[in-house]
Formats: C-alpha cells, sequence, structure tokens
C-alpha cells in the first residue's frame, strides 16, 4: 500500500488504533522525505526535523549506537538553539526603551531589572 492510500484511509478511520497512528506518521514521514522536506524547511530558516527513537531498552551495541547518534544530534540543535536565543535576547535588549524598576530582592546593593525586556543593570 502507498504511502497516499494509507493517509487516504486514515482519514476514514474514527478511532485508530495505536498501530495505525505509527503507520499513519511513517507514511506522511516518507511523503515529506521523498519531497525534502528538511531541505526546503533549512533553506527557509527552520530547525531539521529529528528523527524518534525508541525508548524500550534493549541492550546491544546498535541500540546504544544509535541511542547516541540521537543524543549528539540533539545536543547540536539544543547549543543551536541556545546561540540563537541569546542573540535575540540580546537584539531585543538594544532595542528596548527601558523602563528600570528596582529589585528589592536582590542580593546586590543596586539591582534593577527592565520591565519591558528583562535585561539587569
Amino acid at each position: 500500500m502507498s504511502a497516499w492510500e494509507i493517509i487516504t484511509r486514515f482519514k476514514e478511520l474514527s478511532a485508530p488504533s495505536n498501530d495505525e497512528v505509527r503507520t499513519f506518521e511513517v507514511a506522511c514521514l516518507a511523503i515529506l522525505n521523498a519531497n525534502n522536506s528538511n531541505s526546503v524547511h533549512v533553506s527557509e530558516g527552520y530547525s531539521e526535523t529529528l528523527p524518534r527513537y525508541k525508548t524500550t531498552p534493549i541492550e546491544c551495541k546498535k541500540t546504544l549506537k544509535q541511542l547516541k547518534k540521537h543524543l549528539w544530534t540533539r545536543q547540536k540543535q539544543l547549543i543551536e538553539l541556545e546561540r540563537i536565543v541569546k542573540r535575540v535576547e540580546s537584539a531585543v535588549q538594544k532595542s528596548c526603551e527601558h523602563e528600570w524598576v528596582k529589585d528589592w530582592e536582590s542580593r546586590h546593593r543596586s539591582h534593577y531589572d527592565c520591565a519591558k525586556c528583562g535585561a539587569y543593570r
């Protein structure tokens, strides 16, 4: 059965089983992969889609290798996301017309936070 047939059949189900949901997702991903969805999204500035992994504890080197690959990929994406957040936060704080409010709970002598953007001085 083709991916499109699976998707069409899925639309007719009123209460799909877990297996039918997984089969549907695999069909959708097959169509997206055939059309280079990740490349399209990356070229538009979006992150790559990360594949799923099975969490059932299976003790073998192949599973361990696959899980480590998933971990490294996610760590790389997390580091990149942290860079993006810092860059955007910096841009927001630089363009903000700050409204400084004293932070009375701060242990520092005089600590002020911007009520608009969260910057501090």
